[in-house]
């Protein structure tokens, strides 16, 4: 008998344009866990001086000691260090009289790639060190993310397979001829699912187990 389940309500039986007979179309999903292997954060330095040269040459000798304890002390290349920000403005305090300007602010802020995830927390502690220096941003990721994608998207595609053939099977069909296999628009990405805790010299530093989703879409004709 063929009696469509409640669960088929993705089930298509139509005619295409390019096919005669009846079609299932149905999206198939699927996660992948990895483990990040690099951190990626943001050191900033400020300083307030009387003039905007002693300022700039300040917070630029700050961030110049970041950098030597990220290349010597944790092997960062100079291609995984760039420029984010750099700023110069009135430094405008308030008090009772009002505000006014007190000296001139500089402000400057590099992006670091940490290629050893484990090492983050040591490299966080040791930056916090220096006066003025803040830290922000922190992120885990991947360097090859194309390798953990193209392994959700092979099990997406054999997730929707699975579930075409369900379908198929609860309307009395087979399945017959791929007719079309797409991306589902946005459906890839990385999520941050679980963590792992890494803690050197009193600083913690959690890095989170990375879930790469993927979806596509299929349909299939069907055969009686």
């Amino acid at each position: 008998m063929r009696l469509l389940a409640a669960a088929a309500a993705l089930l298509l039986l139509a005619s295409c344009q390019s096919v005669d007979g009846p079609t299932v179309a149905v999206t198939g999903s699927a996660a992948v866990e990895a483990i990040p292997d690099i951190v990626s954060f943001t050191v900033s330095a400020s300083y307030v001086a009387a003039t905007t040269e002693e300022a700039l040459s300040v917070s630029s000798g700050m961030l110049s000691h970041a950098e030597s304890i990220l290349t010597k002390g944790f092997g960062v290349q100079i291609e995984d260090i760039r420029t984010e920000s750099l700023s110069v403005s009135p430094n405008v305090v308030y008090d009772a009289d009002g505000s006014h300007v007190d000296g001139q602010r500089a402000m400057r802020s590099i992006r670091v790639t940490l290629r050893d995830a484990e090492s983050a927390g040591e490299a966080i502690a040791q930056l916090s060190e220096i006066d003025g220096i803040g830290i922000s941003g922190i992120e885990a990721g991947l360097s090859n993310r194309s390798a953990a994608e193209m392994k959700a998207r092979e099990l997406a595609v054999h997730d929707a397979v699975e579930r075409a053939s369900v379908y198929a099977s609860a309307a009395g069909y087979i399945l017959g001829d791929l007719i079309s296999i797409s991306s589902a628009q946005g459906a890839s990405g990385m999520l941050p699912k679980a963590y792992s805790l890494y803690e050197t010299a009193g600083t913690a530093y959690h890095s989170g187990v990375i879930e790469v989703v993927d979806e596509v879409s299929v349909v299939f004709s069907l055969v009686e």
